[in-house]
């Protein structure tokens, strides 16, 4: 079986992030791989991290946040995206 990649960016962390974690583990067990990466309130720090999914062919990226989904919409057009706590799309 296929190693799944679910990997989030997030501006500010959130207690909803390790929520999400724990659900995507639970329902994948040791199949999945979750990455967080936490761009520090930096919109283009989020590109950087999203750009670095894009060339690890990552399965989905959850944003966490505007900048996030923006960052991962201009990034990909190929991989899933979960947008969550978003305000404009």
């Amino acid at each position: 079986m296929r190693r799944a990649f679910a990997n989030y960016i997030v501006i500010i962390p959130h207690y909803s992030e390790n929520d999400l974690a724990k659900e995507f583990k639970a329902e994948f067990g040791d199949n999945i791989e979750i990455l967080n990466e936490n761009a520090s309130n930096d919109p283009a720090t989020c590109t950087t991290i999203v750009n670095n999914f894009v060339s690890k062919k990552v399965d989905l990226i959850m944003a966490n946040a505007t900048p996030a989904l923006q960052a991962a919409a201009n990034a990909t057009m190929n991989i899933p995206i979960l947008g969550t706590s978003i305000t404009e799309y």
